[in-house]
């Protein structure tokens, strides 16, 4: 895996289980969110642009765009979720707002895009399965077990499926080095101690500041829950590349208090 001329990192890996994988950047402007929530008419129509490209550069029939929430949600997209969604608003981009989606063979070409600024993108791919995991992940994410809950749920939904069979592919992400949340909010989720007792491998406490592995973490989980242990990444962490302007990093435009936004989304191709 690496990052193409045309800042597209790709996962060939994942061609097997008859899905594509894409990162692709442009320091212009940051987000896929919907265009109903860009503050200006200017930042709609960039938003817009993007989305089609993106399209063009797929050649899928639709774009399931997912703007996600701080509370862990979870969604199951099958045909009659699609039905649903497209039956009054039959347009090519169907905006949602969620952290995972269950995604199943929809009889055409789609794709589901996030633009995960910092987290992670998680997407499973299973030999027994015609269909992907996709989840955006962060430490409140993992910290509110969405990963395990996904994945509980698949089961439920599954049942003869063997989950230590999945494949997961992970998109950059800032890394241990450099994502942290202060001593207050440490203190604020570990009131009752949960927080210390189960990531306590995975924090590093320096000046006052939780540095937390939070990828490792929901890895590390993930194996001893449902004994999925593949797991393929390319080693990149977004703070580190924002320092070369070759990826976007809200943690790192914060701290620097930088004006620029950038583009920095995941497409996740199935059909």
């Amino acid at each position: 895996m690496k990052l193409l001329p045309n800042s597209l990192l790709t996962y060939p890996q994942v061609t097997n289980y008859g899905a594509e994988v894409y990162v692709t950047y442009d320091n212009k402007v940051w987000g896929n969110l919907s265009p109903l929530f860009a503050e200006t008419d200017a930042e709609k129509e960039l938003i817009k642009k993007k989305d089609k490209e993106l399209l063009e550069f797929t050649k899928v029939k639709k774009a399931f765009v997912a703007t996600t929430p701080l509370e862990p949600t979870l969604m199951v997209l099958d045909e009659k979720v699609s039905g649903v969604l497209t039956y009054k608003n039959n347009d090519t981009f169907v905006y949602l707002r969620t952290n995972g989606i269950i995604a199943t063979r929809l009889g055409y070409r789609y794709e589901i895009v996030f633009a995960p600024a910092d987290c992670a993108i998680f997407i499973g791919v299973h030999p027994d399965f015609e269909g992907l995991v996709a989840l955006h992940l962060g430490f409140a994410q993992v910290f509110m077990n969405l990963h395990l809950q996904t994945f509980k749920l698949f089961a439920t939904l599954y049942p003869t499926i063997d989950l230590s069979g999945f494949r997961i592919f992970i998109t950059p992400y800032i890394c241990g080095r450099h994502y942290y949340i202060s001593e207050e909010r440490f203190d604020y989720l570990n009131r009752t101690g949960v927080l210390q007792s189960r990531f306590s491998d995975y924090v590093v406490k320096k000046d006052r500041k939780y540095y937390v592995d939070f990828v490792k973490a929901a890895k590390e989980e993930l194996s001893e829950k449902f004994g999925i242990t593949t797991f393929y990444e390319p080693g990149l962490c977004t703070y580190e590349l924002a320092q070369k302007d070759k990826l976007f990093s809200h943690k790192y435009s914060k701290e620097h208090k930088e004006s620029r936004k950038g583009v920095f989304n995941v497409i996740v191709v199935t059909s």
